[in-house]
């Protein structure tokens, strides 16, 4: 249902039937292949991008939840969903820092740095892929903060790669409580999200994946180095590899 609607949105937008057919799948897929050397940028258009905006972060989030919140006929399943909040309030800060920093180093006007940013982030964090502008240039850590967010920020259950925006929150979750613990030797404190308990096991299989994760980051990375890659290019294709962005 998600495919339909995207492809007859992208055609009505301005696609032709066979980009719209094409990029509906790599944009479901989040896999940020393109028929163009552009990408998005060939279109240049922004009732396009903004669609494929909304439909990247659809597809970022767990599709699971799309089927509960279609079941139970609410939007509030997703406003419950401490994930899913997670995730759309990440792209948001994100979004914002980016094109805050696109206008304070004149780069684009307010409007012209709020489109692109908002693209490269959603396309970047959901491991996507697509593109209008080549925000590797962009100044400051901005290439780092939108290449980074590509390991991190989709969703459980989604069509996106990365390490998954739940595994994070447990995560911190756990930094947290063992923070706590330290100055509160005695206390009991059970390990939560929303309203469920999560075990032990789970924690702790979410922390060695997380450590086996940056491990194989850091480890292909000095291997693309000693391969005689340049530093940003070794960081960056090592992400892409790791995390499928596209």
């Amino acid at each position: 249902g998600i495919s339909v609607i995207l492809a007859v949105l992208y055609h009505f937008a301005g696609m032709s039937w066979d980009d719209a057919v094409m990029h509906m799948m790599t944009t479901v897929s989040l896999s940020g292949i393109s028929a163009h050397d552009a990408s998005f940028g060939y279109f240049a258009n922004p009732a396009i991008e903004t669609i494929s905006i909304i439909f990247m972060v659809i597809c970022g989030f767990n599709f699971s939840l799309h089927f509960a919140a279609w079941h139970h006929r609410s939007i509030g399943t997703y406003l419950r969903d401490p994930e899913a909040k997670a995730w759309v309030g990440a792209l948001a800060v994100l979004t914002l820092i980016s094109a805050a920093t696109l206008v304070v180093n004149g780069v684009y006007d307010p409007l012209t740095a709020l489109r692109h940013a908002a693209f490269s982030v959603v396309s970047a964090a959901s491991t996507s892929g697509f593109g209008t502008e080549d925000w590797s240039a962009w100044p400051s850590a901005l290439p780092i903060l939108i290449m980074l967010s590509a390991g991190c920020f989709s969703c459980a259950g989604s069509t996106g790669g990365g390490v998954k925006m739940i595994r994070l929150i447990i995560a911190a979750k756990v930094a947290k409580r063992e923070y706590l613990r330290l100055l509160y030797p005695n206390a009991v404190l059970p390990l939560t999200i929303g309203k469920t308990t999560i075990d032990d096991k789970i924690a702790f299989s979410v922390i060695v994946f997380l450590v086996v994760w940056v491990f194989s980051t850091f480890a292909l990375t000095i291997a693309q180095l000693i391969a005689g890659m340049p530093v940003e290019t070794a960081i960056s294709a090592t992400i892409a590899c790791i995390t499928n962005l596209g």
